[in-house]
């Protein structure tokens, strides 16, 4: 299969964004005609599949024979990518129609030049391309598992949505690494005067409220990670005995009277809007992890002498056990003091 990008416009079906080319004279299909021919638009020694489980096995089974090649009848068999070639006022890493439609029409496809990459990081862009592959092949799944049992379905819709959140966690992780365009925007929207005002009279609507209410007691249920890291915070927050006498490592606790931007290792990316619990490397100066990230990481968590605890009485008593003096509530006991002339970190 051959995807060549043309212009909306020149399509008979708009929607199509994958051309088959033909082999034997020039020429394209878009790829509704093409899975309407008889075979299904499938290779010869497909016939008969309708599932991506059954294709998946019979490919296995196919590549087992030796010296066997399989293609589409009167198609081409490989596989081939635009070169990222945008005009000056758009974003890098842009999959738009804009970006489809700036690529030539009379675009040679058969001596197409090496694609060199822009971003700094190739494993970041592979990254991207895996992770969106991952979850194209997801959703395809799901759709073919509409006519299942409700069991199979939910199962197949939950691996289809966490394959979304990780592709989108790894495509914002990217642009927050290599497009400067996206960042600016991103800061310019969340720190536009109102801001604050607009998302708590978003979040105090009933509905979402009630909606969000659910959805975290669903997830302290079924994550213990998640319901111990929030009595973590909370154990951090008020009782600053705790985060000044314990030997944490790798990491060090540090509580800012004011949300603080960092970049996070574990987000990869900066947290715009900042955090005021920051995890502070020992080792380095300017590597941070935020809460979420400390307590789920291998090297993370509470110390080993507190591991067993499950609430914030059970750490207090702990930490009398082990220090011999019980931690006391303290409001606003912050490590530093955002916005007063002394931002100097413990």
């Amino acid at each position: 299969m051959v995807r060549v990008a043309r212009h909306p416009s020149e399509y008979k079906h708009t929607d199509c964004a994958h051309r088959w080319k033909l082999e034997k004279k020039e020429g394209f299909t878009c790829h509704s005609c093409h899975c309407d021919q008889s075979n299904g638009g499938l290779p010869k020694g497909y016939e008969g599949c309708t599932k991506l489980e059954e294709i998946s096995a019979r490919k296995e089974a196919l590549e087992t024979q030796p010296l066997q090649m399989l293609t589409a009848r009167g198609l081409t068999g490989q596989s081939w990518k635009p070169p990222k070639t945008s005009s000056p006022n758009s974003r890098s890493f842009s999959t738009s129609r804009a970006f489809r439609a700036s690529l030539s029409e009379e675009t040679d496809i058969e001596n197409i030049p090496p694609q060199v990459s822009q971003s700094p990081s190739v494993d970041d862009d592979a990254a991207v391309i895996e992770a969106k592959r991952q979850y194209q092949l997801a959703r395809q799944t799901w759709k073919l598992a509409k006519d299942a049992d409700s069991q199979t379905l939910e199962k197949s819709a939950a691996h289809m949505h966490e394959a979304q959140r990780e592709y989108r966690r790894v495509l914002y992780a990217w642009k927050w690494a290599n497009d400067s365009e996206y960042i600016a925007m991103m800061r310019t929207n969340n720190h536009k005067p109102g801001r604050k005002e607009e998302r708590l009279r978003y979040m105090q609507r009933p509905g979402l409220r009630e909606k969000d209410k659910l959805r975290l007691r669903s997830k302290r249920a079924n994550d213990p990670v998640f319901k111990m890291s929030e009595k973590v915070y909370f154990w951090m927050l008020f009782y600053p005995m705790a985060r000044k006498m314990l030997s944490w490592t790798p990491y060090r606790p540090i509580l800012y009277s004011e949300r603080v931007e960092h970049f996070c290792q574990g987000c990869r990316f900066t947290r715009i809007g900042g955090l005021r619990l920051w995890w502070k490397s020992m080792s380095s100066t300017d590597l941070y992890n935020c809460h979420a990230c400390f307590m789920k990481s291998e090297e993370g968590g509470l110390p080993e002498a507190y591991k067993r605890c499950t609430t914030v009485g059970e750490l207090n008593k702990r930490f009398k056990e082990l220090e011999g003096v019980r931690p006391k509530w303290q409001e606003r006991n912050y490590d530093v003091e955002v916005g007063q002339g002394n931002t100097r970190e413990p």
